[in-house]
């Protein structure tokens, strides 16, 4: 072959190569999105969705422990109206009467009072932990509406339901999650029956005398009943379960609550 058919040769492939990176340089893109870009995208936005669950549900969680702790430790009200200081906390009276004679009872709806005390808690402070900033640095648009609480209370749990539309996209991925939950091994509904039927023994027996072994055995043992004396007319009871399997921080969960019955 001679020189002259070689460079024929070198200028075809030299055209040809430049032809392929021209290809590739416009249809790049292209190419690229119709093989790995919309799969791509469907499942980045996807474990990011799992993540804002997560980030969600961690912020019920701490906000459901605040609430659920300090109920507790107040006779079932985050602000008592009538309220006793009892070692660092102001109790609630569940039962109050500045007169001689049976006491009042002051929330005869104790277990529905508590689900609205978590509920309105809840719904007033989510907001202030929520924080979508992160995933909006990282190309994500993120878009809330509002929410709405739903608490259940059952004897060995409470469970905080929060309805709240999130929608997640990125490029033309788009999904959405509405429906956050959070369950909480907490014994307060059981120790709110309790403390329902020593107001009602206050309320009914005489002088108001409370016998509390047999609200004890009610329960087969389970239930702790602990109650302090302090000044002529009040007393201050501390119901908890007698195992440790329920703990709220590592301590063991407790319901105290203050009682004024036949005040002379």
């Amino acid at each position: 072959m001679n020189k002259r058919g070689q460079v024929t040769i070198f200028v075809i492939l030299g055209i040809v190569i430049l032809f392929l990176i021209f290809l590739v340089t416009v249809f790049k893109d292209t190419l690229l999105e119709s093989k790995f870009g919309t799969q791509t995208n469907d499942d980045l936005v996807s474990t990011q969705v799992e993540s804002i669950r997560e980030h969600v549900e961690g912020c019920i969680e701490e906000q459901g422990y605040e609430v659920i702790s300090a109920l507790g430790k107040q006779g079932g009200s985050l602000n008592p109206g009538l309220s006793k200081y009892w070692y660092g906390d102001d109790i609630s009276y569940l039962c109050y009467t500045e007169q001689y004679g049976p006491c009042y009872n002051m929330v005869p709806f104790l277990t529905s009072h508590m689900e609205d005390e978590i509920t309105d808690y809840v719904s007033e402070n989510l907001i202030n932990c929520v924080n979508f900033s992160s995933w909006e640095a990282r190309g994500y648009e993120v878009s809330a509406g509002s929410y709405r609480v739903e608490t259940t209370i059952g004897d060995e749990n409470v469970i905080i339901l929060v309805d709240y539309p999130i929608t997640i996209s990125r490029g033309d991925s788009v999904l959405e999650e509405n429906r956050f939950s959070k369950n909480f091994d907490v014994p307060l509904g059981k120790l709110a029956r309790v403390a329902d039927m020593i107001v009602n023994k206050e309320i009914n027996n005489q002088l108001g005398q409370v016998f509390t072994i047999p609200i004890i055995t009610i329960f087969h043992g389970e239930i702790e009943i602990k109650r302090d004396t302090h000044g002529p007319y009040d007393e201050v009871y501390t119901l908890g379960l007698r195992d440790d399997i329920f703990s709220m921080a590592g301590e063991k969960y407790i319901f105290q609550f203050a009682v004024r019955g036949w005040v002379t």
